[in-house]
């Protein structure tokens, strides 16, 4: 009976998950989308974001390596970029299996911020590439014997990356395919000091 319980609010979970999700897509594809954006620091938001994910990244027995800038200032919506950032660190907890290495870097390149979020999980091949950042573009792994956590509802790296380009950012992946880990990197306009 237990078990059975457990299944239920597991499933309601998911779906939950799911209706937030559609419901995110929906909002960010509407034409009238304002940001509410504030000069913040990226770094501070990251490292709350890490710390939010310590259950799972010590329950997966992950090393992380964090290199990045003391103060990163630029203008953006707290929550959305939350969300982001959780969303990438997320998919690397995840996606490696256990005993695996989570490293984040920042750099300051041609006017923008980028942060790069590196793993040595499972890989992407370039078939899978071509649909990652498409709506219900999960790619599905589950049974194939890796020890990685499959939910999901494919609309998390969609809605990342429409959050990113709002901000009037980008966000591309590299990886050598399966087996050689991902880098997911994104970009924030850096505010130029006057």
């Amino acid at each position: 009976m237990l078990a059975t319980i457990h299944e239920i609010r597991l499933g309601c979970e998911r779906l939950e998950s799911l209706i937030q999700d559609i419901l995110k897509t929906s909002e960010l594809e509407a034409e009238s989308v304002e940001l509410k954006k504030s000069e913040e620091d990226l770094s501070f938001l990251i490292k709350l974001c890490i710390k939010e994910l310590q259950g799972l990244i010590r329950l997966r027995n992950h090393e992380t390596s964090i290199d990045i800038h003391d103060k990163l200032i630029t203008s953006f919506e707290p929550g959305q970029i939350h969300l982001v950032i959780s969303n990438l660190l997320n998919n690397a907890i995840k996606y490696t299996p256990p005993n695996g290495k989570i490293e984040v870097k920042s750099a300051i390149t041609d006017n923008s911020i980028l942060i790069s979020i590196h793993d040595n999980g499972i890989g992407i091949t370039n078939e899978e590439k071509k649909r990652l950042f498409s709506q219900f573009g999960k790619i599905e792994r589950y049974g194939q014997g890796l020890d990685i956590i499959s939910d999901g509802s494919g609309l998390g790296l969609y809605i990342t990356k429409r959050i990113v380009e709002l901000h009037g950012g980008k966000i591309w992946v590299k990886s050598k395919g399966r087996n050689k880990g991902s880098t997911f990197n994104f970009t924030l306009p850096l505010i130029i000091e006057k």
